[in-house]
């Protein structure tokens, strides 16, 4: 049920090209392109589409297999809007017998976007970078801020973040997780 074949990035930008919706590579795969090499093999490929968008993403992967990722169990997706508590979305061609993609739903109001795990962390839509392209690296850090087991993304990543970067995810992080096991290396 949940075995992976991920698309590259590339794949997804092909996949993607006609999505009418701003969208990024989100998660591991982010902070690669950022370091511009691989850091470790990559299990799934998450791609982040604010949640306003759901139906054009739908529309989107019209003949793919979607599936509602939620507490261990999928669930198909019909292209209604996510009930809250749910951002995750599974595809596969619909002959595909492994998962492809992950979408993930952000949360926007107008032009900012707020951290969907603590509504009070923004900043703006247009600081996301450019539509197809990587999230910013301090955002995927931010979502790899709650758990153990992130210290190889942490020490490749923060060292070559600017000045700006580093002080948004200090704020973010002391915010929203303020007992991250991450925030001395900030």
């Amino acid at each position: 049920m949940s075995e992976w074949e991920p698309l590259r990035p590339d794949d997804a930008a092909l996949l993607l090209r006609d999505l009418d919706a701003p969208w990024w590579i989100a998660g591991g795969w982010s902070l690669d392109l950022f370091l511009g090499e691989e850091l470790r093999p990559h299990k799934d490929l998450d791609v982040a589409v604010l949640r306003r968008d759901q139906r054009r993403v739908f529309d989107a992967l019209g003949d793919w297999e979607l599936a509602v990722a939620h507490d261990g169990a999928l669930t198909e997706w019909k292209g209604d809007e996510l009930p809250d508590g749910r951002h995750g979305v599974w595809g596969r061609p619909r002959a595909a017998a492994r998962w492809q993609l992950e979408i993930v739903f952000d949360d926007a109001d107008g032009d900012t976007w707020r951290y969907r795990r603590d509504a009070r962390v923004t900043r703006a839509l247009s600081s996301l970078g450019p539509a197809g392209g990587p999230q910013p690296p301090e955002v995927t850090l931010l979502y790899k801020a709650r758990d153990a087991g992130h210290e190889r993304d942490w020490d490749a990543v923060v060292p070559r973040l600017d000045e700006p970067a580093r002080v948004w995810l200090a704020d973010a992080v002391a915010l929203a997780h303020p007992e991250s096991p991450y925030r001395d290396r900030l």
